[in-house]
């Protein structure tokens, strides 16, 4: 089963909302409209934005993680 969100951010290219999806193992920000997208384990997440401490996702640093890799992604030439 797969979770999917629709966003309020918009696609660095082409300013449509960005969804979030959610796999098993992956999480995946991508525009429907122009088909960029970025894909992580959700491991990277785990490992970089968790406080096992205190058992906390930081949720926010996640999203904005995956969105300046998308921006990254956006704005490079080939």
């Amino acid at each position: 089963m797969t979770l999917e969100l629709k966003l309020t951010l918009d696609c660095p290219r082409c300013g449509n909302k960005l969804t979030l999806r959610e796999y098993n193992k992956y999480v995946q920000l991508y525009c429907d409209k122009c088909n960029l997208s970025v894909t992580i384990r959700k491991r990277i997440i785990l490992m970089r934005h968790v406080d096992y401490d205190d058992d906390v996702l930081d949720w926010s640093s996640a999203l904005d993680f995956l969105y300046s890799l998308l921006k990254g992604k956006a704005t490079a030439s080939y």
